[in-house]
């Protein structure tokens, strides 16, 4: 593996957007059907997302469920996300493996405001848009939503609630 210690110095501020979650988060994920409303036809899953550096110039990361309740509703989003930071773009490239599926989506990612958002235009025109929201350094809030109508209205698809794990319990 090509892992890193650090990122990269020529591009510390860059890396450090998704830098700091580079340890191990206990999650919380709730998937929605297309008729739920966080309801009981949601399903839930526990499981960690771990991050770490590699190359020192892209991150890694490895959602891992360990616990599910309910439908299979989302099972989809179990896989690794590589992230690398494109200097001549200003934004990161975010390669999304689905472990189970063999699903394989290819987005941006950039700040927005105060949170990060990962998007993507699927195939059939649809958007697929990934948000790190309410972040401090001890937690944060995920959500994958979808649009079928070019953005004038958005699906919430999938939810996590992740909460940075203690150096004991690594």
């Amino acid at each position: 593996m090509l892992r890193a210690d650090a990122p990269h110095p020529q591009y510390r501020d860059e890396l450090n957007l998704f830098g700091r979650f580079v340890c191990t988060w206990d999650m919380e994920v709730v998937c929605f059907t297309t008729r739920a409303v966080r309801s009981s036809t949601t399903s839930l899953a526990c499981g960690l997302f771990r991050g770490s550096w590699t190359g020192g110039q892209s991150r890694i990361f490895l959602f891992t469920r360990t616990q599910t309740t309910g439908s299979r509703t989302g099972y989809r989003r179990i896989g690794t996300t590589l992230r690398f930071y494109d200097p001549g773009l200003g934004a990161w490239h975010v390669i999304w493996l689905g472990v189970v599926t063999g699903d394989l989506g290819v987005m941006i990612g950039r700040p927005v405001g105060d949170e990060i958002w990962i998007e993507e235009k699927e195939s059939d025109g649809s958007l697929t848009r990934w948000m790190f929201t309410e972040i401090t350094p001890d937690r944060f809030h995920w959500k994958g939503m979808t649009s079928s109508d070019q953005g004038d209205s958005w699906r919430t698809e999938q939810e996590m609630f992740a909460n940075r794990r203690s150096s004991k319990h690594r």
